[in-house]
């Protein structure tokens, strides 16, 4: 049992590896081709990067999916009419079926302005707390810089 739990934790590593290295390569696709404007929302940017991953070839060779606004549904016990509306949604998913079982990278997005706290407070209070709380079990923080500096942007919290 011990070999099985070192495997898998060594696949799910492999897979958030390969899921960054996707974004990024997303990400370099979408500077390169300037196919975005720094006024779009946050969902804009992650349908963009969404795009640019599913498209990748390797995405496919990695057997890797991604999709955007995923509800999350812990528990089917005592839901009531118009549950689903309430869920909590995570910003960007992407898995990949491996020995029969699925393994998740979840995303979490803000967007990031050196100049504007409301944007900071959102990314610390809304997506930090999120990963602190262990809400999503395997994942990450996305910040979309739109205007400033990486380095101060970063320093600030």
């Amino acid at each position: 049992m011990a070999l099985l739990t070192n495997i898998q934790d060594t696949f799910k590593k492999a897979l958030e590896k390969d899921c960054f290295e996707l974004l990024i390569n997303a990400y370099s696709q979408a500077l390169s081709e300037k196919k975005y404007q720094s006024g779009w929302y946050e969902n804009d940017f992650t349908e963009m990067l969404c795009c640019y991953i599913n498209s990748d070839q390797a995405s496919i060779d990695k057997e890797i999916t991604a999709i955007t606004e995923r509800k999350l549904l812990v528990s089917l016990n005592n839901q009531t009419k118009g549950y689903a509306d309430k869920l909590s949604r995570l910003d960007l998913v992407l898995f990949r079926i491996w020995s029969k079982n699925r393994y998740t990278c979840h995303m979490e997005a803000k967007r990031l302005k050196e100049k504007d706290s409301t944007l900071k407070r959102a990314y610390i209070n809304e997506g930090m707390d999120r990963f602190i709380s262990q809400k999503y079990p395997l994942g990450n923080m996305i910040g979309y810089l739109l205007e400033g500096n990486e380095q101060k942007n970063s320093r600030r919290y």
